[in-house]
């Protein structure tokens, strides 16, 4: 073959993959977070001009009860939105999480409000109690918009989720930019992130006939919510732990060295989410569409394709990480302030962790085959892993490079174990110790 039809043969396999529509549907969401973190990414050197460390550990405390709070506030019924046959019980699923969401904003609004401080004491961050009722409306934003994006999911709408993507992510800037320029301090970071996590809702709303669907009388929603309740006791305490793993044991590193430390840590964990979390929602999204109408049509393929996407994933994760670890001091060191250079070495520990994230956390399907029960147990070992890491580490004296390069050991090493986890529990019908179970039509 000529140079020339090697050329052509090659262009038009590229042709052919970037006309599937999952290529496509993963391009565009790629496109749109990617757009969003680069302006993220641009609008962080002014905002560590604006904000001082300090200033950002207290943050780092506020998005702490947010998410960890988002993580249950749904109580995980938005995962099964895509995989429920019926649009009407779709709907009815979504509106459960919502409903669920809005009572716990108001449990946080109240509880908050009145005892700040006593719910705060073990932070270690007193500085966060004036604002921490706040949080009550970002972990509202954010479960809603959570749960709009997987009905969103179901129907294929994948431009509009890429066109809140852009526009969360502007308006939090704008605010915080704002804000911070008027010298609010904390203030500012907390009230541009309500305004970010609340973006979008209202142009999800509108998708799939949404508000035609979404009536639903009590008993039926009781009767949903009895049929789906695997989610909220196996996948939504699963998600409780998972968040917690993340973030408390960021503050629980920060309250043993400093809000200072604190501060520094959180822009390391930053600086990696930008890239990573864009490709890893991606690839989420359309991952769980794809899976679920397989596990719909015909289950006996998930396992081979669990493991030929994690494999890929891997080798891609791993071939962009190697260039990164020599980048990011160069990097750093020409677009931060000085009294941010500690960030760099934390960031570079931090790098086998993500990696680990990136390859396998996208493609878990604990919700897909109903085997939550494997989730709420991996996730309770990651959070003991977490803690047991920060505790040796506090116990060994270790600096806080050191004792984020071992978390981030301990990170790899309970990701990678997702692997023989989804093998096993993805076994076909037929195969010794099978678990999975062909799903029910109508």
């Amino acid at each position: 073959m000529t140079q020339g039809a090697q050329e052509s043969s090659l262009l038009g396999d590229v042709s052919r993959l970037l006309r599937h529509a999952h290529v496509k549907n993963f391009l565009l969401l790629f496109t749109a977070g990617g757009g969003a973190r680069v302006l993220q990414v641009a609008a962080y050197p002014i905002l560590l001009y604006i904000y001082t460390p300090s200033e950002f550990g207290l943050y780092a405390g506020y998005t702490m009860i947010a998410t960890v709070a988002a993580a249950f506030a749904t109580m995980r019924y938005e995962w099964a939105i895509p995989v429920a046959r019926n649009p009407k019980h779709a709907a009815g699923i979504l509106a459960l999480g919502v409903i669920a969401a809005g009572a716990l904003a108001a449990i946080m609004l109240i509880a908050f409000g009145l005892f700040p401080h006593a719910l705060l004491a073990w932070t270690g961050l007193p500085g966060l109690a004036p604002v921490a009722w706040l949080a009550a409306f970002s972990m509202f934003g954010i479960a809603s918009y959570n749960a709009l994006t997987y009905w969103a999911v179901r129907y294929g709408a994948f431009p509009a989720i890429a066109r809140t993507q852009i526009t969360k992510v502007v308006s939090e800037l704008v605010t915080q930019l704002a804000l911070g320029l008027s010298g609010l301090g904390v203030w500012g970071l907390a009230i541009g992130n309500v305004v970010g996590m609340c973006t979008g809702i209202g142009s999800l709303l509108r998708v799939g006939g949404l508000r035609r669907l979404a009536p639903q009388r009590l008993v039926r929603l009781y009767a949903l919510a009895k049929s789906w309740r695997d989610f909220p006791l196996y996948s939504g305490t699963a998600g409780l732990l998972s968040q917690a793993a993340e973030r408390v044991t960021l503050v629980a590193l920060g309250a043993m060295f400093s809000p200072a430390a604190l501060g520094l840590l959180w822009a390391a964990f930053a600086i990696l989410d930008a890239p990573v979390s864009v490709i890893a929602t991606a690839a989420a999204r359309v991952f769980y569409q794809t899976a679920s109408e397989i596990w719909r049509n015909d289950p006996a393929r998930l396992r081979g394709l669990f493991l030929k996407t994690v494999a890929s994933a891997f080798a891609i994760s791993l071939a962009g990480a190697v260039p990164a670890y020599f980048l990011i001091p160069w990097v750093m060191h020409v677009a931060l302030p000085a009294r941010w250079a500690g960030s760099s070495d934390l960031v570079r520990a931090l790098i086998p962790a993500y990696v680990a994230q990136l390859s396998v956390m996208p493609f878990v399907m604990y919700g897909i085959v109903r085997r939550q029960r494997w989730q709420l147990a991996w996730n309770a070992f990651y959070l003991a892993a977490n803690l047991s890491a920060v505790a040796y580490g506090h116990a060994a004296g270790s600096d806080i490079v050191t004792l984020a390069t071992v978390l981030s050991a301990v990170r790899f090493a309970a990701v990678m174990l997702v692997v023989p986890v989804h093998m096993h529990i993805l076994k076909p019908p037929g195969h010794a110790g099978a678990t999975v179970k062909y799903p029910a039509r109508g």
